[in-house]
């Protein structure tokens, strides 16, 4: 911070010429703050962008949890005291659906990772991505609804609702997954 000379001091001879050079500073902060900030955010995308390997192994990860959420409904929705546990897991089920379109963009398919990666991946998801995207959209909603139903202490609807995750989940692995290669 500049000193105002000895002369000046106390006598607020000072203070309108400190008044512009606080304003000179600050907007000499402020525009270095957004030149980092714009140049920063312009190498985010390079950051992110993920090989297809990379893109494989977190939808296998992310798949593995959602198999892991299902077990955890199966084993509390028999009982008001699994409840809980039946929300917490609808939830992650329901937040994977939300996601699982983007864990297959486009050249990311099975050619596109090496050695065929190991995954239950058919070509048919990106040949009929409309129709995959549907399908994670049905898992999303019998997911909400699981979550709404099992906040309440009515065990026969939660069982109920339980038993329509079979053909929601049956719709992509049907269609969409293949036998481990």
């Amino acid at each position: 911070m500049i000193r105002a000379p000895w002369f000046a001091r106390g006598h607020g001879l000072w203070q309108p010429y400190m008044h512009f050079h606080r304003r000179k500073e600050m907007k000499f902060r402020t525009l270095t703050l957004a030149l980092v900030a714009v140049v920063g955010l312009g190498f985010v995308p390079l950051a992110l962008a993920q090989s297809p390997m990379q893109v494989h192994e977190s939808r296998v990860a992310s798949m593995k949890e959602l198999g892991g959420a299902m077990g955890r409904i199966n084993q509390n929705q028999k009982e008001v005291a699994g409840h809980p546990q039946v929300v917490a897991a609808a939830t992650v089920i329901n937040n994977h659906a939300k996601a699982m379109p983007g864990w297959f963009p486009a050249g990311t398919d099975m050619a596109a990772v090496p050695n065929g990666g190991k995954n239950h991946a058919k070509a048919e998801i990106w040949q009929a991505k409309a129709e995959f995207d549907g399908a994670a959209k049905n898992l999303e909603t019998v997911s909400a609804d699981m979550i709404r139903i099992a906040a309440g202490t009515d065990n026969n609807a939660v069982q109920e609702q339980f038993k329509k995750f079979g053909p929601a989940c049956g719709a992509c692995h049907s269609k969409f997954r293949a036998p481990l290669q």
